[in-house]
C-alpha cells in the first residue's frame, strides 16, 4: 500500500492533463486515500479527506472515509446507534460519551 501511495500521489497533481471524467479522477483520489489508510499514513489520508469535504461534503463516502481516518467506526444506520445507546445506557451511568456535533 505504501508503494501505491508513492506512485499515485505525484500522478494526482497532473491527472487533469491525461483527461478522463470527473468520476475517473475521483477514483484516483479514493484509491490514494484507501492506500494511505492501509499503509498507516493517517495524516495524508486525513488531509485528502479534508480536501474532499470542501468539494464533496455531502457525500456519505467522504464522511465514512473521514471517520476511518479519525479511528471512528460509523453506525450503518442511525437506528443501530440509538439501539446501542438504549441497550448500554444502564452500564454507562455517570460516564461522558463524546459525540460529534455535525454529522
Amino acid at each position: 500500500h505504501a508503494e501505491a501511495v508513492d506512485r499515485l500521489a505525484p500522478v494526482r497533481a497532473i491527472a487533469q492533463r491525461f483527461g478522463g471524467s470527473h468520476a475517473q479522477r475521483d477514483l484516483l483520489d479514493l484509491t490514494l486515500i484507501e492506500a494511505a489508510l492501509r499503509a498507516g499514513q493517517r495524516p495524508l489520508a486525513t488531509a485528502l479527506c479534508a480536501e474532499r469535504l470542501t468539494t464533496r461534503g455531502h457525500s456519505p463516502l467522504t464522511r465514512q472515509l473521514l471517520a476511518r481516518t479519525e479511528g471512528v467506526i460509523p453506525a450503518l444506520e442511525s437506528a443501530h446507534a440509538i439501539a446501542w445507546v438504549v441497550r448500554e445506557a444502564a452500564t454507562m451511568a455517570g460516564q461522558t460519551v463524546p459525540l460529534p456535533d455535525k454529522w
